[in-house]
């Protein structure tokens, strides 16, 4: 973990190298502190020690959820495509050309010019009332998105932070995760599984401020990319749910989240060279 403070805003940024070097940090806090000792297991998706242990060796129920049915989003790279073509061998099966009893079920694709990386930023965290499945299908769609991205050939920059304050300060969290492949099944846990925020993040929160509860823990706070990146911004910015413009009904189900990618796609088309907020 790497610790920096940034005395202009009065902040402190907390790195971690992946998900296991988070998982150790948050697991070092003491029994008798809140994500640690608390009975929510409804409201948390489990106990603090099921977080301990998806967190270090995944959740294949999880990821399979995520998974069914969200290979939709190939609208984002239809006009990177100069040519498809089809073939009963290739890169892909097309499902719906398989149900449709056309023999040539496979496709590979060729590009044009096209940026070959997309930044990709997305805060995990959402305050106490939002509901677990809202949670589950909002990292679907971050899932999805990321997932389409790095298959049709894009390298893939995630980052994913949460910020909260404490006693004036703001705090952020920071997990990197592999990119080249994507590390999909830690996005999955750090995106669409409660037991990430809601057990483990708390714990690490509770370690920086050396506090059992502190106050407002459960409370993310959002920040501006420019506080914590300081490179040209573009891309896709999955906001927190104390953003003005998130929405839980963008999340309520699993076709309205994709529906939600499926606009800020439209407008990274429009213009890739900014920040689509969703």
């Amino acid at each position: 973990m790497i610790e920096r403070s940034t005395d202009c805003n009065n902040s402190k940024i907390y790195e971690f190298s992946d998900i296991v070097d988070f998982t150790d940090y948050a697991e070092a806090i003491p029994d008798n502190y809140y994500a640690k000792k608390s009975k929510e297991d409804d409201w948390a998706g489990g106990t603090f020690k099921d977080a301990l242990t998806q967190a270090r060796t995944g959740n294949p129920e999880l990821v399979k959820q995520l998974f069914d049915g969200v290979n939709v989003i190939e609208a984002m790279i239809d006009e990177e495509k100069v040519g498809e073509i089809r073939d009963v061998t290739g890169e892909y099966f097309d499902v719906a050309d398989y149900l449709s009893g056309e023999p040539e079920v496979f496709r590979r694709d060729e590009y044009g010019e096209r940026k070959p990386v997309v930044p990709v930023y997305a805060s995990f965290a959402m305050q106490s009332s939002i509901s677990n499945k809202t949670i589950r299908n909002r990292g679907c769609a971050i899932v999805a998105l990321c997932d389409e991205l790095s298959r049709s050939g894009f390298i893939v920059d995630l980052n994913l932070v949460q910020a909260s304050r404490y006693e004036g300060k703001k705090y952020f969290t920071k997990i990197h995760v592999g990119i080249d492949p994507l590390d999909l099944d830690t996005v999955a846990f750090i995106v669409a599984n409660p037991l990430c925020q809601r057990r483990l993040w708390l714990a690490a929160f509770e370690r920086y401020t050396d506090d059992s509860y502190p106050w407002g823990h459960g409370s993310p706070i959002e920040y501006d990319l420019a506080e914590i990146f300081d490179t040209g911004l573009s891309g896709f910015y999955f906001v927190s749910g104390t953003h003005n413009l998130f929405k839980s009904s963008n999340f309520r189900t699993l076709n309205s989240a994709k529906d939600h990618v499926l606009k800020m796609v439209e407008q990274f088309k429009e213009k890739a060279e900014q920040v689509i907020l969703g």
